[in-house]
């Protein structure tokens, strides 16, 4: 995603992005390793807790590295 929207504004003034969306030292783009995990349909899963309450699920479509998150908010949910 960084490399499809970045350099952005401000100091790109065409972009359609803003630079602040990629706070420095907050932002980590996850890499083909990081998916290691399967969830329906997906294939390209990352569990970010580490105990599966959360997953964020590679969905390209909207923009190149567009992601959805899954939470799990209860024991049957």
């Amino acid at each position: 995603t960084q490399a499809f929207a970045r350099t952005a504004y401000p100091i790109n003034s065409e972009s359609c992005f803003l630079e602040s969306t990629f706070p420095s030292g907050r932002t980590r783009e996850l890499t083909d390793e990081d998916y290691t995990l399967s969830h329906g349909p997906f294939t390209k899963v990352h569990d970010f807790f580490g105990d599966k309450t959360l997953l964020l699920i590679d969905a390209p479509g909207h923009m190149p590295g567009h992601q959805m998150a899954l939470a799990k908010t209860g024991e049957s949910r």
